[in-house]
């Protein structure tokens, strides 16, 4: 049985291993890419981010802020891993994705 989803958000939809994919591969392509392969180094450094205690609400959304200014690269790449992995992991077969455009646009 399937099912729908009225409500996911992009930024939340996004599996920490998609992400570093998109780093692994745009790595030296793109300027958001490349510092955030610097800064980590690895997977497992950057898998930690997501997991790791957070201070407060401020120190929590740091790491949405990382997300979207990935996701501003390349929104079409990500929205297709959304819905590809909430159909085949999720059996999802309705899903309404919502983003904000403005924090996923390229600064420049």
């Amino acid at each position: 049985m399937n099912f729908p989803d009225l409500h996911r958000h992009l930024g939340g939809a996004t599996h920490p291993r998609i992400l570093w994919g998109y780093i692994e591969k745009h790595g030296r392509e793109t300027d958001v890419a490349c510092r955030l392969r610097e800064r980590f180094g690895g997977y497992d450094g950057f898998a930690r981010e997501f997991s790791r205690p957070f201070a407060d609400l401020a120190d929590y959304l740091t790491v949405h802020h990382l997300v979207e200014s990935l996701q501003a690269e390349d929104v079409p790449y990500f929205a297709t891993r959304a819905v590809r992995g909430a159909a085949v992991f999720e059996s999802i077969d309705y899903l309404e994705i919502r983003f904000n455009p403005y924090k996923r646009t390229p600064s420049g």
